[in-house]
């Protein structure tokens, strides 16, 4: 629609540096664990994510914990089934600066309604430690809301 004069090598080569903050961005804290932030907050992105992570764990399988934090204006239930086949273990948190933010419990219970383990956390900071102490060198995701990737991308080099 533009109609700019870009051959393959010049698309390869901007597709190859972009940088999308919030998804699948991922960090190498030095206790071994994976972080991987991503935005998703819906039951399409949750699907999409879901279908990347499952490639990443054929790959190189870890331990998978998912920290989790949604609006109540989300379809928690649809959005946690997406990831029922990882058999990850699921840590609901609040979400800070949010809106409508879902409670922690009533998250626990939909997560575990479809059928994965779940518990709460206070907080952001609370999951992750958590979630380094449960399963050596983890895979850890964070998702359900921008909001909730805002806030662990701003505080990442504190954990």
């Amino acid at each position: 629609a533009l109609k700019l004069d870009l051959d393959d090598e010049a698309i390869a080569k901007g597709l190859e540096s972009v940088r999308w903050p919030g998804r699948m961005q991922t960090f190498y804290p030095d206790n071994g664990a994976q972080i991987i932030v991503d935005g998703a907050h819906n039951p399409h992105a949750a699907k999409a994510l879901a279908d990347s992570l499952a490639h990443l764990q054929h790959r190189d399988p870890r331990p998978l914990i998912i920290i989790a934090g949604l609006q109540q204006t989300k379809d928690a239930s649809r959005f946690f089934a997406a990831f029922k086949g990882l058999k990850p273990e699921v840590i609901c948190v609040p979400v800070p600066n949010a809106p409508h933010p879902m409670t922690s419990d009533a998250m626990q219970r939909v997560a575990q309604g479809v059928g994965l383990r779940a518990n709460t956390a206070t907080d952001i900071h609370t999951a992750l430690n958590n979630a380094v102490r449960k399963e050596k060198e983890p895979r850890i995701l964070v998702c359900g809301s921008l909001y909730l990737a805002g806030t662990i991308l701003a505080q990442i080099g504190k954990f």
